[in-house]
């Protein structure tokens, strides 16, 4: 059973500890268990303080597993702290997946954006190279799709008001997902808003980002009690602290017409 929402451990034992654990979650995931409470991170753009203070709070509130919506590079973070951001993620075990900002980078495309980032460490790149759209995953209430955008559209946008023609043209993307009987859930990104969004067939849930330019938070998703808690990341680039709670239900899918 997952443990409770808050940790009483000091963070660098539940640090140690989260990273062995995490290793041994990710096994246990591709062998197909269940998941019942998982920790997400949003968009990370280099955001290095940011990323180990909600990889802490996530440990600290009893996630099984923490996954990752991508976009790691291109932004304010130096190129060092977006090569630093890629090894946490990975000696923690954190399941990622690649943003369109990985694509673009891979591809030496789209470098005019803001805050783009050079070259890093060849084993850095190898990992961002393997890194998938998309990961399936089981969970205690049904499949969830992490994915970054909307399926395997990485540039899909999809805001808790999106309706009428501005839904319509996401459909080609989530129609598939929304159709899929057993896929219940999806996790992504790729707008730095969060919502937990019940739509027929599925509900989609996005944890926001970390980009400081933004409201910066991490979400923790409880599949077997139902509800989501974001928490926000206070106190700035620099000295980064959780802060504040919102506790929203997780939503069942609405029936298909």
């Amino acid at each position: 059973m997952p443990a409770p929402w808050r940790g009483c451990a000091p963070v660098g034992v539940r640090s140690l500890v989260a990273t062995q654990a995490l290793a041994a979650r990710v096994v246990a995931v591709a062998e197909g268990e269940a998941l019942h409470r998982v920790g997400v991170v949003g968009d990370v753009h280099g955001e290095l303080n940011a990323l180990a203070t909600g990889l802490d709070a996530l440990a600290a509130r009893g996630c099984e597993t923490i996954l990752c919506v991508g976009d790691l590079v291109d932004g304010p973070g130096t190129d060092a702290e977006t090569e630093a951001a890629c090894r946490l993620l990975r000696e923690r075990g954190v399941l990622c997946i690649a943003g369109n900002h990985e694509r673009w980078w891979l591809a030496n495309e789209m470098r005019s954006v803001p805050h783009v980032t050079g070259a890093m460490a060849d084993d850095v790149r190898e990992w961002i190279e393997a890194l998938p759209a998309t990961r399936r995953l089981p969970t205690v209430a049904g499949d969830a799709l992490l994915c970054h955008g909307v399926g395997d559209d990485d540039l899909a946008i999809l805001y808790p008001e999106t309706k009428g023609y501005a839904l319509q043209a996401v459909m080609p993307a989530l129609r598939p997902l929304l159709l899929d009987d057993s896929l219940r859930y999806a996790v992504g990104g790729h707008t730095h808003r969060r919502m937990a969004r019940a739509l027929p067939g599925l509900t989609f849930v996005n944890a926001g980002t970390l980009h400081r330019d933004f409201e910066v938070s991490v979400s923790v998703i409880d599949f077997a009690e139902r509800r989501v808690c974001h928490v926000a990341l206070e106190g700035g680039p620099e000295s980064p602290r959780a802060g504040a709670e919102e506790h929203v239900p997780l939503p069942e899918p609405l029936p298909l017409a």
